[in-house]
């Protein structure tokens, strides 16, 4: 890995690295979304903005918009 001292499978490959962060980002989740949920309502942000932040947290919730057609 570049600027690492160990290649990519003792490094950011290896499985405690990978378990490590996914550690992070689930300890991180709820202040993700309350931080969302904080852009939707603050009317100094522009719509679109607040639109993202709307569309990103239901994603999240997977209560996204259906991507496929069913036949």
């Amino acid at each position: 890995m570049w600027g690492s001292a160990v290649c990519r499978m003792h490094g950011g490959a290896a499985p405690q690295v990978k378990r490590r962060a996914q550690q992070r980002i689930l300890e991180a989740s709820d202040q993700a979304a309350y931080r969302l949920v904080q852009m939707m309502q603050d009317t100094k942000i522009p719509p679109a903005v607040q639109l993202a932040a709307a569309r990103d947290l239901l994603d999240r919730a997977g209560l996204s918009a259906k991507q496929e057609i069913a036949i």
